[in-house]
């Protein structure tokens, strides 16, 4: 689940969690190119005027109103975290190259209190270094790169209309020689299966198998002709 948030800057929250019987919940914020891990734990809040706001909206029923409950939960845990995101994110121009996307400052970031008070954040862990997104670059040794292929800085490549969709990737880059190309993230998917006594999976990565069929057709020399094949032009990212 993605959704974002506008406090002083967009708050993009990807993935989380709400536990009622552990009485924990945790959400993904990225502000202004930095990443925040928010946990919050009833025994750190337990007596405060949050958990009296918090408690409700970690009930799992009725699964229709969830969506709901989840904004309510992003929009009371990051009122609190504010300051510290105000501090650590400050509003100033992000993302404004790929290099950006895959070097975050990353924090992880609790939620404390005492009888009878309200909470104040701390942060527990940082600054790390994590992609935005939670994108997985691939190493050069991942594919067979042909020797005559162009290969750009990262830093030079710079992301299109990323800010009409907060909630991806870009998926348009501007290249040093003026020319647009579509920027292809890695996508993952997760294969499950069951057997007698266990769980197994594998994840399954389209974006490694499309790039090293581009690159085959590449090294086939084949003509590229708007009238016939239309062979997508592969590009090479150095980070």
């Amino acid at each position: 689940m993605t959704v974002i948030k506008y406090f002083d800057a967009p708050h993009i929250i990807r993935f989380g969690m709400t536990s009622q019987n552990s009485g924990r919940s945790e959400m993904q914020v990225w502000r202004n190119g930095v990443h925040f891990k928010i946990k919050v734990s009833h025994d750190n809040i337990r007596g405060t005027d949050f958990e009296q706001q918090w408690i409700p909206l970690l009930d799992p029923e009725p699964i229709q109103s969830y969506g709901d409950r989840w904004n309510q939960l992003c929009d009371l845990v990051i009122s609190h975290c504010i300051k510290v995101f105000q501090e650590l994110a400050p509003n100033a121009p992000c993302w404004t190259n790929i290099h950006d996307y895959f070097y975050n400052p990353s924090y992880i970031n609790g939620l404390y209190g005492i009888t009878g008070s309200n909470v104040i954040p701390r942060i527990i862990e940082g600054p790390t270094n994590i992609h935005a997104y939670e994108m997985q670059p691939a190493p050069y040794n991942t594919i067979a790169i042909p020797d005559d292929l162009p290969v750009f800085d990262s830093k030079s490549i710079i992301p299109l209309d990323h800010k009409d969709d907060f909630k991806n990737p870009p998926k348009r880059v501007r290249l040093p020689d003026g020319n647009v190309a579509f920027f292809i993230p890695c996508k993952i998917w997760i294969q499950r299966w069951e057997g007698p006594g266990r769980s197994n999976a594998i994840n399954i990565n389209e974006s490694h198998q499309s790039n090293a069929s581009y690159l085959l057709l590449y090294s086939l020399q084949i003509p590229r002709l708007d009238a016939c094949a239309r062979i997508p032009k592969v590009l090479w990212d150095c980070t």
